[in-house]
């Protein structure tokens, strides 16, 4: 299950290994990342940490909008 995969990914971090997550569900990656870097249309932005992102920001990064969330180029 789900649940497990992440206790075992947990675990691993514990150990001292680091794990790529790759995931469109926001809520998980809150759960288990430290760092949250976002990937559009092949550019990968800087990994910023958890506690700088909200809800939002991820979407509106995810779908490069401006602050009026309008779509930027």
């Amino acid at each position: 299950s789900r649940a497990e995969i992440h206790a075992w990914m947990r675990q691993r971090c514990d150990d001292g290994a680091a794990i790529v997550v790759v995931s469109s569900q926001i809520p998980e990656l809150s759960a288990l990342c430290d760092k949250i870097a976002v990937m559009r249309q092949g550019s990968l932005q800087p990994a910023r940490p958890v506690a700088e992102w909200t809800h939002e920001s991820l979407v509106a990064a995810a779908l490069h909008q401006g602050r009026s969330g309008e779509e930027v180029a």
